[in-house]
Order: structure tokens, then sequence, then C-alpha cells
């Protein structure tokens, strides 16, 4: 991490935008769609239509809210892959690699508000088995393509156990710690096989397990990126001929 162009409070605000955009991700979710816990997928069209109908403004202004919010989650990304090339001195592929699954990241929680707001547009209008089929596409968007989020860690601890220098960008623990993460995503791919049970997309696994790995994987590289630039910012104050001189101690005559 060397020096820029860029405001230190800028690039803090960045580090900082991943968890910022999950808060009022989850808070529409939980307290505006009230959709935690999730229906479950093997309620009844008519359970799930009523579920829509009877909250549809609030899921509304949730889908809303959850699509002004994923925006922010764009800078962070951007700040983990310029860390992540910085280790990479020529033929950066596994940053351009970081780049493709973060893209794919942004569309996929881009389409569940989507899927989210769809479901409750014409709640009530339709039959229930369509909202019941517009209910499972959000969950299953939701959950089910975990595979660019795993590998995208995978590639991030590839990343941090090759970074050989003395000040590594990332710790060596944060490699073992993306590699668990992505091993806790994997019941996402699971959950088209089960209606019930920790494996359904309202089940423990499928859905609390997955989130939370996804969650604490976000906080835990915004803490980490957050420490490295004070590091940083130290490390570079402390090298400057005016502070060094200014420090030297006055030797009386």
């Amino acid at each position: 991490m060397g020096s820029s162009q860029i405001s230190p409070t800028v690039k803090k605000w960045f580090i900082w935008s991943g968890p910022l955009s999950l808060a009022p991700f989850v808070a529409a979710l939980v307290l505006l769609a009230r959709m935690v816990p999730p229906p479950r997928p093997s309620w009844s069209a008519e359970r799930i239509a009523e579920v829509y109908a009877g909250n549809q403004t609030g899921i509304l202004v949730a889908a809303f809210v959850a699509i002004v919010s994923i925006a922010l989650w764009a800078n962070w990304a951007g700040v983990v892959i310029a860390e992540c090339r910085s280790v990479e001195t020529s033929s950066p592929f596994l940053t351009y690699t970081l780049t493709i699954f973060a893209s794919a990241m942004f569309l996929i929680t881009l389409s569940c508000p989507v899927l989210l707001g769809f479901g409750a547009y014409r709640a009530g209008e339709v039959p229930p088995e369509i909202t019941r089929l517009i209910n499972d596409a959000f969950w299953f968007a939701a959950e089910y393509p975990y595979s660019p989020f795993a590998a995208f860690m995978v590639v991030l601890a590839i990343v941090v156990f090759s970074d050989k220098r003395d000040t590594p960008v990332f710790p060596r623990w944060v490699g073992y710690f993306c590699l668990w993460c992505a091993l806790l995503m994997f019941p996402g791919g699971m959950l088209a096989f089960f209606k019930t049970g920790p494996f359904a997309y309202d089940g423990l696994l499928a859905f609390y397990v997955l989130a939370g790995a996804y969650t604490t994987f976000t906080i835990a590289l915004s803490v980490v990126m957050h420490k490295q630039m004070n590091r940083d910012a130290a490390r570079e104050r402390g090298s400057r001929p005016e502070v060094a001189a200014a420090e030297e101690p006055v030797v009386a005559r």
C-alpha cells in the first residue's frame, strides 16, 4: 500500500463501504420486508402469497433500500482488488480473476432485491402459484449461486499465501480465514434438493451459516485493510525527512 493521490479519508470510506452496504440491506430485509426468518419453501402457495400481499409496501420499500445500498459494495470490492494487485508484479491474472468473480457477485446480489420487488409488485393480483414461484426465485438468487463468492475467497487466499514480502498486504491468517468462509458457503448449493431441514433455503446451513460467513468475511477484511492503512500512514510519516529532522534530539554544545 504505497502513497496515493487519493485522500486517505476517501479510501477509508471505500474500505468500510462493504459493511455499510450490508447494514441497510439486512435491516430492510428484517424490519421492512419481514423476510427473516424466511418463508418456508414447504408452505402452500396461498400462504406465501399472503406474506407478499399483506406487506406489499414494506417489501417494495425494502427492495428499493437494498438496491441503493448494494452500490456501496462495489467500492469495497474495488479496494480489495487494488490491494491484491500490489502483490502481483507482472501478469496479474489473479487480479483479473478476482475482478470477474466480483462482477458476478455484484450482479447476483443486485438480482435479489429486483426479484423481491417483482414478487410484491402484483401480489394479490396474480395467482398465488406465481407469487410463490417468484419467492422461490428470490431465495435461490440469494443463496444458490454461491460459487462466485466462494471462488473469490479462494483466489484471495491464493493471493495472501503468495505475498512473501516482509510487510504483506494481508496477514497470513486471512488466507486460512478465506478458505474457511468459502467452505461455509457450500451449503447454499444444496438448497435445490431440499424443501425442509438445514439445507432448505430457510435452513440453518443454507441461510444462516452462509449469510453469517459472508458477513463476517466482509467485516474482517475491512478491519484488516483499515489497520494496514493506518500502519502504512504511520510508516510514511516516519520516513519523511522533515519529520525525521524534527524528531532528532538537539545536542547541547
